[in-house]
C-alpha cells in the first residue's frame, strides 16, 4: 500500500482530515489518557488551533475499525524467521483472550532481544471460554499457514500452553518451544520460599503492619504489597522496602516521624531529689508531660530551669519518633539477615534476566553470565540455589535449540506488557471482555495515515460487533442490557 497521502484530505463519508483521525489516535495509545480524555482535550485544542472536536465514540470507531484492519492485515510470509509469542491472559467473568504475537528473529539478532510494542505484529486474538492446549494448537496452525512456520515459539509454563506449544512442535520438527525466563524465575522463586518458614512469618507481619499504619502518622513507611497474581515476579517491590526500612532506621533520623522528644521521669526525679528548692521542683516537674520539637529545645528549657547549662549525658531523652517507630517497625530486625539473602539473589536474577532479555538466549550469553557471576563472591544460601537452577534451566532450553552460537528469544515480557495496557486504558466497569479487544493492535502500530483511511472506509461497527459475538456470542455488558431492559437498571 503506498504510504503517501494527503493528510489534509478525509476518509469517504468522515468529515474529519485525516491527521485529525491520526492525531486521537496517537494521543490514545501514546499517553495514558482513555477514549473521553482525548476527545476532552481535543476539544480544548479546538479553541486555539484549527482542530475540529470530537466525541469519545468517535475516537473509539475508528480505533476499532484500524484494529480489526490491523488484525486481519496480510503479514509477509517469512517461513524461519518468525518467533510466536503466546499466551492466555484476560480472564474476565468465564472467558479468556488468547493471544499471539509475531517478531522477526533476524530483526532482533540485529536490533537486540528486548522487544517493545513496535516490535512484534498482533497475528491472532481468540475469545473462549475453554483454555486448552487443543485450542493452542489449532490457532497456531491456522497462523502459521497464513503467515509462515516460525522457527520458535516462546510461552510461559502453563499447562494449556505448554501442551499446545510441544504438540505444535511435535508436527513441526523444525520449531522450538522457549519456557519464558520471567516466569520460570517466578516458580523457582515460588518453590524457593513458599515452604520457608521466614518468608511466610515475613509476609504474615508485613499484612499486620500495613493494616496498623497507613492510617497513621507512619503511613509514609508503609509496605507497598505487589498484586496477587504473579505474586513471585514481583517480590523485590517487598525486598527493597523492607531494605529501605532498614536504611531509615540506620540513619537514626526519626524527625519525619514528627513525634518529638521527651525527658524520662527517672531524670525529672532524680534532679528534684538533688535540689531544695521547691520553685525548681514544681518547675522541673511540669517536665515530664511537656513535648520538645528537638532535643537541643528541651536542653534550653532544663537549663533555664535550672539556671545552668544541662548536659545530655545527665539525663535521658526520649526520641518519641524512635519509639513510635520501633513499635510498629522493630519486629523486621529478626528478618535482616534474610533481606541481605534474598536481596542479592533479587540482585543476581536481575543481572541474569537483564542479559538474556537484551542479548538473547545463546552459548555467548551464558559465557557472560558466567564471568559476571565468577567475578563475586555469592554468599547467600538462597542466591547460590537460585543461581544454580538458572543456570540449569538456561542449559537446558538452550540445548533445545541446539547449543547454537546464535541468539534466540526468551522472554515474553512484551505480551504480558501489551495486555497490561490494555488492561489499564480498558477497565470495564462491568467485568467482561468487549470488542474493544479489536484495539490491541494499534498499540504495536506505526498509524499509517493511508491504512488508517483504508480500514475506516472499508469496515463500520455492524462488522465489528459480528466479528466479536462470532467469536465470543452474547457479551456480558448485552445479556445485562437484555435482562435490565424493562426495569430500573435499563440504563
Amino acid at each position: 500500500m503506498n504510504d503517501q497521502i494527503d493528510l489534509a484530505s478525509r476518509a469517504k463519508g468522515f468529515s474529519f482530515y485525516l491527521w485529525e483521525m491520526q492525531l486521537a489516535i496517537r494521543q490514545y495509545i501514546s499517553t495514558s489518557a482513555g477514549f473521553r480524555c482525548v476527545a476532552a482535550s481535543l476539544e480544548i485544542f479546538s479553541c486555539y488551533f484549527g482542530i475540529n472536536s470530537m466525541s469519545y465514540t468517535t475516537i473509539r470507531r475508528w480505533l476499532l475499525y484500524y484494529g480489526y484492519y490491523l488484525l486481519l492485515h496480510e503479514q509477509p510470509k517469512r517461513d524461519g524467521d518468525w518467533v510466536f509469542i503466546n499466551d492466555f491472559s484476560i480472564k474476565l467473568g468465564k472467558e479468556k483472550c488468547f493471544l499471539i504475537l509475531g517478531a522477526s528473529l533476524q530483526q532482533m539478532r540485529k536490533t537486540g532481544f528486548n522487544l517493545t510494542h513496535k516490535n512484534v505484529s498482533v497475528l491472532d486474538i481468540v475469545v473462549t471460554s475453554q483454555s486448552n492446549s487443543k485450542l493452542v494448537r489449532e490457532r497456531l496452525e491456522l497462523v502459521s499457514s497464513r503467515v509462515g512456520e516460525p522457527v520458535q515459539i516462546v510461552g510461559d509454563g502453563g499447562s494449556d500452553i505448554k501442551k499446545g506449544n510441544c504438540l505444535f512442535c511435535q508436527d513441526h520438527p523444525g520449531v522450538v518451544y522457549t519456557y519464558d525466563i520471567s516466569h520460570k524465575i517466578g516458580c523457582l522463586l515460588k518453590a524457593l520460599l513458599e515452604g520457608d518458614r521466614l518468608w511466610q512469618s515475613l509476609l504474615v507481619d508485613i499484612n499486620v503492619t500495613l493494616q496498623k499504619v497507613q492510617q497513621t502518622e507512619l503511613s509514609f513507611l508503609r509496605p507497598i504489597l505487589p498484586r496477587k497474581k504473579s505474586r513471585y515476579l514481583n517480590i523485590s517491590i517487598l525486598i527493597h522496602w523492607l531494605a529501605n526500612i532498614f536504611s531509615y532506621q540506620d540513619k537514626k533520623d526519626f524527625s519525619l516521624i514528627g513525634n518529638g522528644y521527651v525527658i524520662h521521669p527517672e531524670s525529672i526525679y532524680r534532679l528534684t531529689d538533688s535540689i531544695h528548692d521547691e520553685q525548681i521542683q514544681a518547675s522541673l516537674l511540669t517536665m515530664i508531660k511537656q513535648v520538645f520539637v528537638c532535643e537541643d529545645a528541651l536542653i534550653d528549657k532544663l537549663s533555664s530551669i535550672l539556671g545552668e547549662k544541662a548536659e545530655k549525658e545527665q539525663i535521658m531523652i526520649i526520641d518519641m519518633s524512635k519509639q513510635r517507630f520501633l513499635e510498629k517497625f522493630g519486629l523486621f530486625e529478626q528478618y535482616r539477615d534474610f533481606m541481605i539473602d534474598l536481596t542479592e539473589a533479587i540482585a543476581l536474577i536481575n543481572r541474569i534476566q537483564r542479559l538474556v532479555k537484551n542479548k538473547g538466549l545463546s552459548e555467548l550469553t551464558i559465557k557472560t553470565i558466567k564471568s559476571e557471576v565468577e567475578k563475586q563472591d555469592l554468599k547467600g544460601e538462597k542466591t547460590v540455589t537460585i543461581y544454580r537452577q538458572i543456570m540449569a534451566y538456561l542449559k537446558e532450553e538452550l540445548s533445545k535449540l541446539g547449543n547454537s552460537a546464535e541468539a534466540y528469544l526468551a522472554c515474553s515480557d512484551v505480551e504480558e506488557s501489551l495486555f497490561g495496557k490494555y488492561k489499564y486504558k480498558l477497565a470495564e466497569r462491568m467485568g467482561g471482555i468487549y470488542e474493544t479487544l479489536f484495539i490491541l493492535p494499534v498499540f504495536c502500530s506505526d498509524l499509517n495515515p493511508q491504512e488508517i483511511k483504508f480500514a475506516c472506509e472499508k469496515y463500520n461497527m455492524k462488522t465489528i460487533k459480528n466479528a466479536f459475538l462470532e467469536m465470543t456470542g452474547q457479551s456480558i455488558q448485552s445479556k445485562r442490557r437484555k435482562a435490565f431492559s424493562n426495569g430500573y437498571l435499563s440504563n
